[in-house]
């Protein structure tokens, strides 16, 4: 199997992003629930009652916006994989 200078760096490059987002998932500060109650958080039907809320009241267009690119680059990797026809 050969492998092509493309491939390696796609995968560099998708290993570096995994590691960039590892680095900002752990510098998140943990105090950002502490102006909620823990009451609210009892029940998976309030954890998600109160996440959905937030969401759609407060970033509403985030999630539209952010649910376009993630079709979006569903839609470029589907295009990518597809085989072309060989012209002889």
């Amino acid at each position: 199997m050969e492998i092509s200078a493309n491939r390696v760096l796609g995968f560099l490059v998708a290993v570096a992003l995994i590691i960039c987002l590892i680095n900002i998932c752990m510098k998140i500060p943990t105090n950002l629930l502490a102006n909620s109650p823990f009451s609210e958080f009892s029940s998976p039907e309030k954890i998600l009652s109160s996440e959905t809320s937030y969401l759609w009241n407060e970033r509403g267009l985030d999630v539209v916006f952010s649910g376009v690119v993630v079709f979006t680059a569903l839609f470029g990797i589907l295009d990518l994989m597809r085989k072309e026809e060989e012209v002889e």
